[in-house]
């Protein structure tokens, strides 16, 4: 529903490079956020520590149709259009891992993105943001604050799969799903107009 920060590092100078899929330990954040609180050291231990219960990242979905990322083994001929209309053409990308090109072509990587079982190629929408720290004394743009964001642009979908072992008591597993029911704020920045998602 707004724009959301996940950064590949953790550090803020300059514009850090964003990701583009949702990580699942964000997901593991929130619902710790939610719970952790409220259970007792077993359940916690259960559901954070145990590996129990796995919260995998979200990936961009293409309507209902979930995606999986780009192998970094597909390749295909270097000026050769790999796409068309948003699908990858199965004649233009090979799997180097497994086929051996002709000889005396050029490959180059798919080295991003993400493909549905069907062949579209997703690319999350992402953008650049600069910032600056407003001094409180003056109101005004404090001297060697300005900073920038890359984030995920609005209106996108994402899926990710949690998932428990069967010894997971039934009614904490319950309280695991509510947690990750309705609007949220995920990512960095939070209280800045970003993260706000509805899952």
């Amino acid at each position: 529903q707004q724009p959301a920060i996940f950064s590949l590092q953790s550090g803020s100078a300059g514009t850090p490079q964003g990701l583009d899929y949702i990580p699942g330990a964000t997901l593991l954040g929130h619902v710790a956020a939610r719970l952790y609180a409220h259970l007792d050291s077993t359940q916690a231990w259960t559901v954070f520590h145990s590996g129990k219960v796995r919260f995998g990242d979200a990936l961009p979905l293409a309507g209902n149709h979930e995606s999986y990322p780009i192998p970094i083994s597909w390749h295909t001929n270097k000026g050769a259009l790999a796409s068309e209309s948003g699908r990858l053409l199965a004649d233009q990308v090979f799997d180097a891992a497994r086929i051996l090109p002709a000889t005396g072509l050029q490959l180059a990587q798919l080295r991003h993105g993400y493909v549905t079982a069907d062949g579209r190629w997703l690319n999350p929408t992402r953008f650049q943001t600069l910032k600056t720290a407003i001094d409180p004394s003056s109101g005004h743009a404090a001297d060697g604050q300005l900073f920038g964001y890359e984030a995920l642009a609005s209106d996108q979908a994402f899926r990710a799969t949690v998932s428990a072992d069967e010894e997971v008591p039934a009614e904490l597993w319950q309280q695991v799903i509510d947690a990750l029911r309705g609007q949220v704020r995920l990512g960095r920045s939070r209280s800045a107009q970003f993260g706000l998602a509805s899952l």
